[in-house]
């Protein structure tokens, strides 16, 4: 399924690219860690702490908004958030995980 996603002040928007039309919106305040999958140069996922499930993404300029996204959450004051180079093996972000701290 193909989706443009958008980057806001406080949220991820992922939209349909007819329409414009918003099929999902994630707060930025939720996010828990970003995984850069190391043998997959443009797969990115994303790990929630609000209990929805992991985000995957396929997309070429993944290191781009890899890099927008941690700046947002820089300004957004995420203090937790984690950096990692594979998915946690079940969600755990509910104030403890398992994964190392970037």
């Amino acid at each position: 399924m193909t989706r443009r996603l958008v980057l806001t002040g406080g949220a991820l928007l992922e939209r349909r690219p007819a329409s414009y039309e918003v099929a999902e919106r994630r707060q930025l305040a939720a996010l828990a860690a970003v995984v850069r999958f190391a043998a997959e140069p443009t797969w990115l996922g994303l790990e929630w702490t609000d209990g929805a499930p992991a985000a995957m993404y396929v997309l070429p300029g993944r290191d781009a908004l890899l890099a927008a996204l941690l700046d947002a959450a820089q300004v957004c004051f995420i203090a937790s958030l984690y950096y990692l180079n594979m998915p946690c093996p079940t969600q755990l972000f509910s104030g403890r995980s398992c994964c190392l701290r970037a």
